[in-house]
């Protein structure tokens, strides 16, 4: 999502002191402004079943518009639609695109003959 910065006029403003710490949901919009101090951020994953299975729908749906150009594809972490798209994320995780090697573009292995 680009940042506007119409944002700003409905966003929370937290001022932290020494100590103190932040944090938002999964995916949850938010910028960081550092202040004339020493800033430490850093990010933490904490998984549960539930993230689990929206990250593989997130994860599939980005895949799936890549390829089908489908921009609506839904969220549901139930259903039939779900079982599919762990499976169709796995696939484009390890299967390289078969056009890319067409052109020409695949990796030359030592020791391969370059029509293979």
């Amino acid at each position: 999502m680009p940042y506007e910065p119409w944002y700003d006029d409905y966003a929370e403003v937290h001022m932290l002191e020494a100590g103190k710490m932040l944090h938002w949901p999964l995916n949850g919009p938010h910028r960081v402004v550092n202040e004339n101090m020493l800033n430490v951020s850093f990010t933490t994953e904490h998984w549960t079943d539930e993230l689990r299975k929206h990250y593989a729908v997130n994860y599939a749906n980005g895949f799936m518009r890549g390829r089908t150009g489908f921009n609506k594809l839904s969220q549901q972490t139930t259903g039939l639609s779900y079982y599919a798209k762990p499976r169709a994320g796995r696939n484009g995780k390890i299967q390289p695109a078969q056009p890319a090697k067409k052109e020409g573009l695949h990796r030359r292995l030592p020791g391969r003959p370059q029509n293979a």
